[in-house]
């Protein structure tokens, strides 16, 4: 009864009812990191103005399954990096995704749009508008450090996605 077209990274069924886990892993590149004399090598994903949009988007997403019926009882978008400029504001007085920004302590709710500077390649694919009904507090928290290098320090953040009608499920 939704569209198949949509994709979710997990979704948990419980009792015909689900829960939807949106899973955003971005990485700045290195070739530094070692876990138990194994090398690792982490692709860089950059773009962080279009990741924070996607994160949101996720959120964005996840809300627009919770209104489509009774069987949401909560659900997730969770984000990991070793990219610790995201809990940071952005620096640039001109910045373009300034309204996407995860920086820590943040609030994202209500409508979020690209700057009018925003170039045409900069916002492709991620054209529309953000929108979310719901509130959701940016707060980082330190996932790992499998590196004493500054690559080898990841964190993560997650928001839930609460359902507007209570739940059945303890």
């Amino acid at each position: 009864r939704y569209n198949r077209n949509v994709h979710i990274d997990i979704l948990v069924v419980i009792d015909g009812r689900f829960i939807p886990i949106e899973l955003k892993y971005k990485t700045r590149g290195t070739d530094n990191i070692a876990v138990n004399g194994i090398q690792y090598h982490l692709k860089n994903h950059g773009a962080k103005d279009v990741n924070c949009y996607k994160y949101l988007y996720d959120i964005q997403r996840i809300e627009e399954f919770r209104d489509k019926g009774d069987s949401f009882i909560e659900g997730y978008t969770i984000f990991i990096t070793n990219e610790t400029s995201y809990k940071k504001a952005p620096t640039k007085k001109d910045c373009v995704y300034a309204a996407f920004s995860l920086e820590e302590g943040i609030t994202k709710t209500g409508n979020m749009d690209w700057s009018p500077e925003a170039s045409e390649g900069t916002k492709k694919g991620c054209e529309n508008p953000i929108s979310l009904t719901g509130t959701y507090l940016i707060h980082w928290d330190n996932y790992s450090c499998v590196d004493t290098s500054k690559e080898g320090t990841f964190i993560w953040t997650m928001a839930k996605v609460k359902a507007t009608k209570p739940s059945l499920t303890p």
